[in-house]
């Protein structure tokens, strides 16, 4: 969790590592409203086309919660990026996790050890950059749900993430201990429940 503090004058600042995710530049606009007791900022896009509407709302958010809501919080669950990787910590075999941002090749999040998180982050976004490349010259309109890579004794899962187009999820594994099915599906409720 990444924790900001308002200023007297209303202001906060928003952290690099989530600016950069979000591609938010100075300048940008945000779009902040009250929703049921929740502080919800989006993106505000200009568009290109101009009879088209003047801006868009991107689907890239930032939710910060003002007030409890415990019935809706069991309906909706959501995680943040902290408590995702330690929800990816308790995959059988898991050694560490963290979530990377394919444009920079950074680690916004992490947990565990036994691999040097940052040497890893950036090759795996050389990886995925280099697939969606392929992808993108074999004409394949598709999209990566993840990628396995399986070593003598570990298990890598590189998970991007549909709703966040820029990050991917990343998990070593203890092949002697791992369940690889249970783990994939367990990266994949990580991926629907996180919010950035």
């Amino acid at each position: 969790m990444t924790l900001v503090k308002l200023s007297s004058k209303g202001q906060l600042v928003i952290p690099s590592a989530i600016r950069h995710a979000a591609g938010l530049a100075s300048g940008d606009k945000l779009d902040i409203r009250l929703v049921d007791g929740e502080v919800h900022i989006e993106v505000v896009r200009k568009t290109k086309n101009k009879k088209a509407a003047s801006s868009t709302r991107a689907p890239r958010t930032q939710v910060t919660q003002a007030k409890a809501r415990p019935a809706q919080a069991a309906a909706q669950h959501t995680a943040t990026v902290q408590e995702s990787m330690d929800i990816l910590l308790t995959i059988n075999g898991a050694m560490c996790a963290c979530l990377v941002d394919t444009r920079s090749g950074m680690v916004l999040g992490q947990a565990g050890g036994g691999v040097d998180l940052e040497v890893a982050a950036a090759g795996n976004t050389e990886l995925v950059r280099a697939k969606l490349k392929t992808m993108h010259d074999l004409e394949m309109d598709d999209d990566i749900e993840d990628i396995l890579i399986t070593l003598g004794a570990q298990y890598h899962i590189i998970r991007p993430m549909a709703q966040f187009e820029n990050l991917f999820l990343y998990v070593v594994l203890d092949k002697l201990k791992a369940n690889l099915a249970m783990a994939r599906r367990k990266v994949q409720e990580v991926e629907q429940i996180l919010r950035t």
